[in-house]
């Protein structure tokens, strides 16, 4: 064999054993394990690194309570305005670590009934983010932030709601 080849085979090799592994490698981006990383994930992953790859709360379980949401600029100005929305039910049904899926549904102040697909991530102090999609529907009605304290969640909402300037809800909830 060469003898540059070997010094070289020699140097990579020191090299590479004196190579530390980074912070960030060790939380694992890829957090439900399907090949693919997510904005929600990439949050998660740096919030971990930053906490030392805490364990994340659990947020399973079923919510209920109240909110309000607060319309404004809307097309029809008898829109405008803050109404209690009652009869709030958040459902979170499964858990892969900070990762979390589930359904909430709620009675409009009209009197309709919504419910939207929920995902989110949730971090070991309880701050969870995510988005709401209405069913079969890939584009998110909303983006969610919130924290979770004991068996009080607590969230605010940013609706995408095309009829008005701004749509913004907010829920409180207590674990059953």
């Amino acid at each position: 064999m060469n003898w540059k080849r070997v010094l070289l085979a020699t140097i990579t090799a020191a090299t590479l054993s004196l190579v530390s592994v980074p912070a960030w490698a060790r939380c694992d981006g890829d957090l439900d394990g399907n090949n693919r990383v997510t904005v929600a994930e990439l949050i998660t992953a740096v919030r971990s690194a930053l906490a030392g790859c805490e364990t994340p709360l659990s947020i399973l379980g079923r919510y209920e309570g109240r909110g309000f949401e607060s319309l404004m600029g809307c097309m029809d100005p008898g829109d405008d305005g803050t109404s209690e929305l009652q009869e709030i039910t958040l459902e979170v049904s499964e858990q892969n670590g900070s990762l979390y899926d589930g359904t909430l549904s709620l009675v409009t102040a009209k009197g309709a009934a919504l419910s939207l697909e929920i995902e989110g991530s949730v971090d070991s102090e309880g701050f969870t983010q995510g988005s709401g999609f209405l069913p079969g529907v890939p584009v998110a009605a909303g983006i969610f932030t919130g924290r979770l304290v004991g068996n009080i969640l607590t969230i605010s909402v940013r609706v995408g709601n095309p009829g008005c300037e701004s749509d913004a809800a907010s829920f409180i909830g207590t674990r059953n």
